[in-house]
């Protein structure tokens, strides 16, 4: 045999090797492989007093289960303005004006006080320290209700801190979300004065943002405000 011939042996035999260990591999580790792909579960909550949970995207569907303000539910997909959402009996259609998103938070100042109710003279849930994360399940007014490590109860906005991600509020009476970062591109659904959308990168004119019930797309940048802006976060809107 010549050199070529057995190189050509040798190559052939790597090669055979090297793709049996890429298939023990698939065989031995699935779980780890297909657990580290999983997407993270997005959670929203009832911003509203009670909610209708449609079966399916539009207003003449029947109603499958009423929500509650302040009720978590899992974020499944989207289409235009609906969410499709599952609470603990049920599986359904809401309107996205209503829900907000579940996320984390951090405690600002050294030490405060988490309240039973929107004001400092109801009884104390509990004292938490600098640092400690939180999640913000519910809003009222400049209060925010959090949860942690099973108890929850109202604290001060400002007493919170974001660090992941960049807040900014819609200066505009209704602003387009749309597909990709063109005017030409389809309108993915809409936002209104005064909306609170979290930054998530930025490209010439146009921005990405997270919003309720993952309705996240580009917006136009100059109708983002890093400030406050005055107007209603719920919509005119007849239908809940």
């Amino acid at each position: 045999m010549d050199t070529h011939d057995s190189n050509r042996q040798f190559s052939l035999i790597y090669t055979g090797a090297v793709c049996l260990i890429l298939l023990m591999l698939q065989v031995v580790l699935p779980g780890r492989l297909s657990q580290a792909q999983d997407p993270v579960e997005e959670r929203a909550w009832v911003s509203v007093e009670i909610l209708n949970m449609r079966s399916e995207q539009f207003i003449e569907s029947s109603v499958v289960e009423r929500l509650n303000s302040g009720q978590i539910v899992e974020v499944l997909g989207k289409d235009a303005n609906w969410v499709n959402v599952r609470s603990a009996d049920e599986t359904g259609w809401v309107f996205s004006a209503y829900i907000r998103p579940v996320y984390q938070a951090w405690i600002a100042p050294q030490e405060v006080e988490v309240f039973e109710d929107l004001n400092i003279q109801s009884g104390v849930v509990m004292r938490l320290q600098e640092d400690d994360p939180v999640e913000v399940i519910g809003a009222k007014e400049d209060w925010r209700f959090i949860r942690k490590d099973g108890k929850s109860g109202w604290i001060y906005e400002d007493y919170l801190r974001i660090d992941e991600e960049k807040r900014a509020w819609v200066d505009a009476t209704v602003l387009n979300v749309r597909e990709e970062p063109t005017l030409n591109a389809p309108v993915l659904t809409q936002l209104y004065r005064g909306e609170q959308v979290y930054v998530e990168k930025q490209q010439d004119n146009w921005t990405v943002v997270n919003v309720p019930g993952g309705r996240g797309g580009w917006v136009a940048t100059p109708y983002l405000s890093e400030s406050q802006i005055a107007g209603s976060l719920e919509p005119d809107l007849s239908e809940k």
